[in-house]
């Protein structure tokens, strides 16, 4: 699988170009028969092979959208069926859809969101505000990849594989939604704190 997309999902497409792998080989023949393999004699040939191997599911785009609780987020993800057969995939414990062959879906996918116990490092070092946001980009991003359990399966051939969300981005309006927020509460007399309530959303 493979994550090519981006935020916002428009439109339903098909990537143009499906990302690949190319694996080149050498396969060395050797055969004989006859008078000759009785004399210890044979023949050699080499081949040389290219494989290219496609993703049987492609994640087009992705974005985020707040969730009825505020301990959840919704990843709503644009899913491409690459293969040429009717391909079923479960995106939770109880729900699954089927994509037909080189189709695409989208669905919305419930995940909790990134508890603050992860970033607290982050909101207590205040140096770089620069690193601190690619820290939170891949806190967050490993977040998500650990939750979302894609699973596809092939009726026809019965094939089955995982689909991983390593890597994926997220902008900062994204990081917003999937992150816990610390709030800060106060009561102050004469610029003196009387009590403070740190609690999240």
């Amino acid at each position: 699988m493979t994550t090519t997309g981006y935020r916002s999902p428009g439109a339903l497409t098909l990537p143009q170009h499906a990302a690949s792998a190319v694996v080149e080989g050498q396969l060395q023949l050797r055969y004989s028969g006859g008078a000759g393999f009785q004399a210890g004699y044979c023949r050699s040939c080499s081949i040389f092979i290219t494989l290219e191997m496609l993703p049987s599911i492609q994640v087009t785009n992705w974005d985020v959208l707040p969730a009825e609780t505020s301990s959840q987020f919704y990843l709503v993800l644009d899913i491409a069926n690459m293969t040429s057969q009717e391909m079923e995939l479960h995106y939770t414990p109880t729900k699954h859809m089927l994509i037909e062959s080189h189709e695409s879906c989208r669905i919305p996918v419930p995940v909790n969101r990134c508890p603050l116990s992860k970033l607290t490092k982050l909101y207590m070092d205040q140096n770089s505000a620069t690193n601190n946001h690619l820290d939170l980009d891949r806190i967050c991003s490993d977040h998500i990849a650990n939750l979302v359990d894609l699973r596809w399966h092939l009726l026809s051939l019965n094939t089955k594989g995982k689909a991983s969300l390593k890597g994926i981005t997220l902008t900062p309006n994204m990081l917003d939604i999937v992150r816990m927020s610390p709030l800060n509460w106060g009561r102050y007399l004469e610029k003196r704190s009387i009590v403070t309530i740190v609690f999240q959303r």
